[in-house]
């Protein structure tokens, strides 16, 4: 096992699939931060990876045990919701766009299986090409609120108010109205009733006796909402003009499509300016506290209480029998009246309301799953693919095949390899029977990466490079290429580094890129393809490359 691939592929996912925290402010209460070119959530985002070792998780276990740290993922309303495909493919498309000064200065110099062992040396494909740790997490954001997943799901919400509002109650009401919700909320695709957290957003710049009305609101807010459920956070403690961070630590935090829409700052403008050091701890406690006080128990409650009611319901007597008669008999009759179940047409499968059983027993999983009690998911997506299966729902089979087969990756990724192949295998058919591309796409690029950790590099070439057989999207087809490429070039037995077929999928992967407009890593993939080529006096072949060169170098 390659225990630098390994260790990086657990990092991503337990990056990428981590608790989802809705933040939900007043207008005043963004004005309030807008004072630092900054929104509410942008204050919070710098410090969503938090230390959670001192606190013990059970789940359903006798003996606790800790999760050394969580990274926590705030959205706002507008990212409660399924991306449209096209905006997707403009974000991602930005992404590699933006790259194109970086992949200039990346031209690795692989003549020889010599020359490759030695720049590849303690390096990963990401060392390698960079920008695709930005394209993967693009393409997962791209895919958030997908019917057949829950990780998307918020599981709390921070609701936040000014200091300044009157009557901070009635504010906060209205925030956590069903109304105010994002629409899959209302439509009954997530759960409403989410753990809730109330923040009384203080700036430190107003006088007249603000801090002691903000005391006193505070004092209401526990009084009614309870106060375990409150925090007073103080902000701008800055004077105007005065030094605040000197570094920039928000932007490289917000989501790609939000760096697109960031405007340029105005002359003697910059961010955090009023922002004191104090300031930006005390942002950092609040989420810590939040986290480790009020998330993670929370939690761990809600996983008892949800298998207890998955066990009442789904392991009983009654539904055994259910379970037998519908192997038997097909769909009993009443199936249509199922509570939370909605049957949809063969081409887009059925819904499953949050109220569902097949619902909780998956957002169970998905929450065992981010407290890293792994068993206990695996059990409950394995117990729902069996309903899945009777209901035709493929896609949830699909997403309850590709967590199963992750689960045994984090439990024992050196075991049971076969059943892991086996789960991912059949989760990529059935994505691809239902068209769903970038499904395939991210679940290629997982299975690629579990390969890579056993050291199979030729073995996750091939299944990056079989999706571009019927894919017609010149970027996708370049990445997968260009990952295709640096898999054979990490080969170590069986001879080494097969360096000629290295070239030759830069050379595929060069031609989609400038098919796709991208033509500074189009020109990348040439010239380290001709590196390879150049040595071998194949004429046709360095013809071609200097001809493409030639060509495409005259338009940068």
């Amino acid at each position: 096992m390659d225990n630098y691939h390994k260790q990086d592929l657990k990092d991503f996912l337990h990056r990428v699939l981590s608790p989802t925290v809705l933040v939900l402010p007043t207008g005043d209460a963004e004005k309030v931060a807008r004072k630092n070119e900054l929104s509410f959530i942008d204050l919070l985002r710098p410090c969503s990876l938090v230390d959670t070792s001192p606190i013990a998780v059970h789940t359903t276990r006798d003996q606790p045990w800790r999760v050394p740290r969580m990274n926590i993922r705030f959205v706002e309303s507008g990212e409660v919701e399924q991306a449209p495909e096209e905006f997707v493919d403009v974000v991602l498309d930005g992404v590699i766009a933006s790259s194109a000064s970086t992949a200039q200065g990346l031209i690795p110099e692989i003549k020889s299986k010599e020359s490759a062992a030695l720049v590849t040396q303690d390096k990963t494909e990401r060392d390698l090409a960079p920008w695709f740790v930005d394209y993967r997490e693009e393409l997962q954001r791209g895919l958030r609120c997908s019917d057949h997943e829950y990780f998307d799901h918020p599981i709390a919400a921070i609701l936040v108010v000014s200091s300044q509002e009157v009557d901070v109650i009635s504010k906060l009401m209205a925030l956590m109205s069903i109304d105010a919700l994002p629409a899959l909320f209302r439509e009954g695709l997530m759960d409403p009733n989410m753990l809730k957290h109330y923040v009384l957003l203080h700036d430190n710049q107003e006088d007249g006796g603000a801090r002691e009305r903000a005391e006193e609101s505070l004092r209401l807010m526990k009084e009614t909402l309870g106060a375990p459920s409150c925090s007073l956070l103080c902000i701008n403690s800055n004077e105007k003009g005065a030094a605040g961070p000197s570094d920039d630590i928000w932007t490289c935090h917000r989501p790609h499509a939000a760096k697109m829409d960031i405007p340029p700052l105005e002359e003697n403008r910059r961010r955090g300016a009023f922002l004191s050091p104090a300031d930006c701890d005390a942002i950092t406690r609040f989420v810590s506290e939040f986290v480790t006080k009020s998330l993670v128990p929370h939690m761990d409650k809600r996983v008892r209480m949800l298998n207890n009611q998955v066990t009442a319901v789904r392991k009983g007597i009654k539904n055994q029998f259910k379970s037998w008669g519908s192997s038997l008999f097909g769909k009993p009759s009443g199936e249509a009246g199922r509570e939370g179940f909605i049957e949809g047409s063969e081409a887009s499968g059925p819904i499953y309301l949050y109220t569902s059983t097949e619902g909780q027993i998956r957002a169970l999983a998905d929450l065992a799953f981010m407290l890293h009690d792994y068993d206990l998911a695996l059990s409950h997506y394995k117990l729902v693919q069996g309903d899945f299966k009777r209901d035709k729902a493929w896609r949830h089979v699909a997403g309850a095949s590709e967590m199963s087969a992750i689960c045994h990756f984090m439990m024992s990724p050196d075991t049971k390899k076969h059943v892991q192949d086996e789960y991912l295998d059949n989760a990529f058919i059935n994505y691809q029977r239902f068209g769903r591309v970038r499904h395939s796409l991210r679940l290629s690029f997982l299975h690629a990466d579990i390969l890579r950790a056993r050291g199979k590099f030729v073995e996750a070439a091939e299944k990056l490079i079989r999706i571009t057989a019927t894919d017609n999207n010149d970027l996708r087809s370049a990445i997968l290429y260009e990952q295709a490429a640096l898999s054979f070039l990490q080969v170590r037995g069986g001879g080494g580094a097969q360096v000629r077929k290295y070239a030759l999928h830069l050379v595929h992967a060069g031609h989609r890129y400038l098919k796709g407009g991208h033509k500074a890593h189009g020109l990348r993939c040439y010239l380290a393809a001709l590196q390879v080529y150049e040595t071998r006096n194949w004429t046709h072949i360095d013809d071609h490359l200097y001809s493409a060169l030639a060509k495409h170098s005259i338009a940068i």
